[in-house]
């Protein structure tokens, strides 16, 4: 776990996942972004896919908007209308 951090995936009727993560990946309306460990802070409006690669599993989460807020190894995404999410091997290319 030396290169993981702290992810949460909140909608607004539940914690849809709480885990520790390899990666975060997502767009906003400058372009595309990646989180990993030790990332500078970073607040952001989302729109679309976000991908959250662990050890074990990736994890794809659609919604229309969002906000993704990196601190201190921590990442909480807030999904406004969750549209679908999905759960992947760890070998499987998420697009």
């Amino acid at each position: 776990m030396a290169n993981n951090f702290k992810v949460t995936v909140i909608s607004p009727k539940e914690i849809l996942l709480d885990t520790y993560a390899t990666s975060v990946s997502g767009k906003n309306k400058n372009g595309k972004f990646d989180i990993l460990k030790d990332h500078a802070h970073f607040i952001s409006i989302f729109i679309g896919n976000i991908k959250i690669e662990t050890e074990e599993k990736k994890y794809s989460f659609r919604s229309e908007t969002g906000i993704i807020r990196c601190w201190d190894n921590s990442v909480q995404i807030y999904l406004v209308k969750l549209l679908s999410s999905t759960e992947h091997p760890p070998d499987a290319e998420i697009r």
